[in-house]
């Protein structure tokens, strides 16, 4: 018998072969904000709508913002209560992730990805400022997975990641573009990427005498407490004393400092003070002398090459760092690229930047309705944590019902409304659309997981497990009318009213009951439904077939990718 709970070793026959669809849905909906075109939105947000209108953008957009920071990886961890290659397979699809034998950096040098945890201090790079700090990461992938992966390999870089993971590179206009790496199809000498920094740290900047004493012998080097100009002082000296010697230009007309040594240990501790001391910094090996090469360049680097495409099946890793960029080495070649994003949160942490609500967000939990959504939906995530199946399930039907398909489309509606009507925040909109078709995918996996549950352990759906989601249900209602209450407390608007709002948010609960077999619980008044059928079909397409493989169309044929100065 059948058991979604229980490991199962053996990759082939699939069990839930039906779950495989989601994979391939959510591969054809990703999307990165940097897509999006923003530029009309601002002046329509300053010039073109009312005060109470700005009024309920804002908060609109503040609770949007809010609940995605909470979301975070709840999908990516499924795999760890529902060991399915099915499951992992879907749930790693959210994951932009490094494969094993990954290094990535830290301030005591190069770890293992395996042995990371949020404990350990890891050093993030700064894309505008081309600098790197150190910083505890807010959340660590270490999960496996079976899928393709996109393989880098040539003299400068070498990569192992999954389809979703993104390549920063700087463009001959100096333009900083994020793509996936699936969408590269190949590298040219325009792709310029970034390979070092500035290390910010507030540690030793010069040389003691002891160091001097001691510089040949590179085992007491902590890097901890050095900063860069430590680690520029400590390569200065060693080729000042004929250690380190200097070499003849290379091609490009850049100095060249070498190294030779059979000290791997020795290789990989000098890397690290080299690229903390902003130099390109490469190993090889032949036949086990190791040659330390700095090359004091630009930090960033063409690379012409084409990413090949193998099967895997292993662990994958990853961090997640407040600037969006990691350092990471792959068969001794260090490569700076993005982070395990949570794209939803990325979008609107963007659109509240441009729109100038950063501070705003930050005190936006203190208000009681924000607060009130935060901790049904805390409690939702903690009941994850339950070592009963039973209850654990109870957590995942209720945040695929009613947060994935319900928390956030009464604000969806809210900003979609504005271009149906207005026709203005085209921008915006195209996020909504996008990020709806995503959360809708969501919420379709989390049912059909429901059911599947449901089928396999009837006995857990009983009268009493049932009445505790409508109790869960009303009170998610009761919660959500009360952010509706503080978006419009300064006024309604003229072509939607909170009473519509209120209406489409009861029918999207009783729809999603309707999917695992429950019975509604709220009375709609479907004349104030009809009002509101034009999102359903603008947004989320009745026809699930079609729905599978739609991607949101007109931000990628419309916009183009544009800086801060361009909006400023």
């Amino acid at each position: 018998m059948k058991n979604i709970f229980e490991k199962r070793v053996n990759i082939l026959p699939y069990e839930y072969p039906s779950l495989l669809a989601y994979k391939n849905a959510i591969r054809h909906s990703y999307w990165i904000h940097d897509e999006f075109n923003f530029t009309t939105d601002i002046d329509d947000y300053r010039t073109k709508i009312s005060h109470e209108e700005r009024e309920v953008i804002k908060r609109t957009m503040l609770a949007i913002a809010q609940i995605e920071v909470n979301v975070k990886t709840f999908w990516a961890d499924l795999y760890k209560r529902m060991p399915i290659t099915e499951i992992g397979d879907v749930g790693m699809t959210f994951a932009e992730c490094h494969g094993e034998g990954t290094e990535i950096l830290t301030p005591k040098g190069w770890v293992n990805f395996k042995d990371i945890d949020t404990n350990t201090e890891v050093i993030q790079y700064d894309l505008e400022t081309n600098t790197m700090t150190s910083v505890l990461p807010s959340n660590v992938i270490n999960e496996p997975y079976k899928g393709k992966m996109y393989r880098i390999e040539n003299q400068t870089y070498s990569a192992l990641l999954t389809p979703n993971h993104n390549i920063y590179y700087k463009t001959r206009s100096g333009n900083i573009i994020k793509r996936a790496i699936k969408d590269i199809n190949a590298f040219s000498s325009d792709m310029k990427l970034p390979f070092s920094g500035k290390f910010v740290n507030e540690g030793v900047d010069e040389l003691s005498l002891e160091d001097k004493i001691n510089i040949r012998n590179y085992d007491w080097v902590d890097l901890s407490d050095k900063s860069e100009k430590w680690c520029n002082s400590f390569i200065n000296e060693l080729t000042k004393v004929g250690v380190f010697k200097l070499d003849s230009e290379n091609q490009n007309g850049d100095n060249v400092i070498k190294y030779q040594t059979i000290s791997k240990l020795y290789a990989d501790k000098l890397q690290v003070i080299g690229i903390f001391a902003g130099y390109a910094v490469d190993i090889t090996n032949d036949k086990g002398v190791y040659t330390v090469s700095f090359v004091n360049t630009n930090t960033f680097s063409s690379i012409t090459d084409k990413p090949t495409i193998e099967d895997y099946d292993g662990n994958i890793y990853c961090v997640t760092v407040p600037t969006g960029c990691i350092v990471t080495r792959y068969n001794d070649k260090v490569l700076i690229s993005g982070n395990s994003e949570v794209r939803h949160k990325d979008a609107y942490a963007q659109l509240l930047r441009i729109l100038g609500l950063e501070n705003e967000f930050q005190t936006v939990i203190e208000i009681p309705a924000i607060k009130n959504r935060i901790s049904y939906l805390s409690k939702y995530l903690d009941g994850t944590r339950s070592k009963e199946n039973k209850m654990y399930t109870k957590s995942v039907l209720l945040f695929s019902l009613f947060i994935e398909h319900v928390s956030l489309f009464s604000q969806f509606l809210i900003m979609m409304s504005f271009n149906k009507e207005k026709n203005l925040f085209k921008g915006i909109s195209n996020v909504v659309e996008a990020t709806s078709k995503e959360e809708e995918i969501h919420g379709n996996f989390g049912s059909e997981l429901i059911n599947i549950i449901k089928e396999e352990n009837p006995e857990w759906f009983d009268e009493e497990f049932e009445q505790l989601i409508v109790s869960a249900c009303h009170k998610a209602y009761a919660a959500e009318c009360g952010i509706l209450d503080w978006i419009f407390e300064h006024g309604e608007l003229s072509f939607l009213s909170k009473d519509t709002i209120k209406h489409f948010i009861q029918n999207r609960f009783n729809n999603s009951l309707n999917r695992i077999g429950m019975k509604p619980v709220f009375e709609v008044d479907f004349t104030e439904i009809e009002k509101t059928l034009w999102f359903d079909v603008e947004i989320l397409s009745t026809k699930e077939g079609d729905f599978f493989y739609k991607k949101s169309v007109d931000y990628n044929k419309k916009s183009k990718s544009i800086t801060e100065d361009d909006l400023f």
